[in-house]
């Protein structure tokens, strides 16, 4: 029987990540990320990564 995988709240916010990910990528003009922003996709990407590990470790019990 197939579970169902809830994203918390701040997981389904890392789409916000995706903006990075296309400036990194192609080239253009771009806004320059300041500190602010990085630390938070950083923490971002953290929480994102957590949380996968937990599924995963879960999955495997």
């Amino acid at each position: 029987m197939p579970h169902e995988i809830i994203p918390p709240q701040q997981v389904e916010d890392a789409a916000s990540l995706t903006d990075y990910a296309v400036m990194s990528r192609y080239p253009g003009d771009f806004e320059s990320v300041d500190e602010e922003e990085y630390t938070e996709a950083v923490e971002l990407a953290k929480t994102v990564l957590l949380w996968a590990e937990t599924i995963i470790r879960q999955a495997r019990k």
